[in-house]
């Protein structure tokens, strides 16, 4: 069973992380990201707070874990608008803090999203320093919670502590990117190649678009976000999305009967020489009960027909 990777957006970064999901879950089969817009009642955290002190705050995440039902082994990443500070150490202003497996609470992340409000990055329009630098935190998290990585000297890697407002620009123009220490260390743990293709995918995914088709499955960019795939992420995954979906992307006979036969052929199977369309989807759902696996493989075959 894949690890879970549960992302709880703030306002600043919800339209930032909706469509990540999508994106990295069908590129890599270790990691199943998903994003909660609905913040767990056993939260005391709110968008008012100004200042968090990152042991309260991850306290806060832990119990939110807990809440949603996930494992220790699975991590749970939330953002907050509020200034990430720690008094134990006397830092403030702080982007990140995050556990690993072996802490208490065990892999649980906080992200301050204040850095946007505080306009501290190059104006950009179409957001995209903005987005890669909420990926890159992202990114920072799973090593940190999965592979044990923590911040070092800046030294033109993803990890760099960065506490300059330069430092995180140079970062951010980078892209996703390791000294060699880091790169071993990623090569050689068991994670390692599916975090190389969460972080090939992001930085692939280019302006204006988060499903590129890249990595392992598929070379095409696609140039816009396609309205089926909005719908699914911003709602609960039912026969019913999954349907419209379907029309949306399988226009044609051929083009349903293609995908049957491609990713479920025990569906296809049944299918007979003039059936009707919707007995087929009727027949589909019959045999296919696993929506999460649809999901996946009608991103996968949209982004090979590019």
């Amino acid at each position: 069973m894949s690890i879970q990777v549960v992302l709880i957006p703030d306002h600043t970064s919800r339209g930032f992380l909706q469509p990540m999901a999508a994106l990295l879950n069908s590129q890599q089969d270790d990691f199943e990201i998903q994003v909660c817009t609905k913040i767990p009642m056993v939260s005391t955290l709110h968008q008012a707070d100004m200042d968090i002190d990152i042991v309260e705050g991850m306290d806060d995440v832990a119990r939110c874990k807990v809440a949603l039902g996930l494992r220790d082994k699975d991590l749970l990443v939330r953002f907050i608008g509020a200034v990430l500070s720690s008094r134990a150490h006397g830092l403030t202003n702080l982007f990140v803090a995050g556990s690993k497996l072996s802490e208490q609470p065990p892999r649980v992340t906080i992200i301050s999203t204040r850095f946007i409000k505080n306009e501290l990055l190059p104006a950009d329009p179409a957001y995209n320093r903005q987005r890669h630098a909420l990926c890159h935190l992202v990114v920072c998290s799973m090593l940190g919670a999965f592979l044990d990585m923590i911040a070092h000297s800046d030294r033109g890697c993803l990890l760099d502590f960065n506490s300059s407002t330069p430092n995180i620009g140079r970062k951010i123009d980078i892209g996703y990117s390791f000294c060699d220490d880091c790169l071993q260390h990623i090569e050689r743990h068991p994670l390692g190649n599916s975090i190389s293709i969460i972080c090939g995918a992001l930085k692939a995914s280019g302006e204006g678009s988060m499903l590129p088709g890249v990595g392992s499955k598929s070379d095409v960019a696609i140039p816009a976000h396609p309205a089926w795939l909005m719908d699914l992420e911003s709602s609960s995954l039912t026969i019913v999305s999954l349907r419209r979906a379907m029309r949306a992307t399988l226009r044609g006979d051929a083009d349903l009967d293609a995908f049957c036969q491609n990713y479920f052929s025990s569906a296809y199977d049944r299918f007979s020489s003039g059936m009707e369309r919707t007995r087929k989807l009727n027949i589909f759902f019959e045999q296919i009960v696993d929506l999460a696996l649809i999901k996946k493989r009608l991103i996968e075959h949209y982004l090979e027909a590019g």
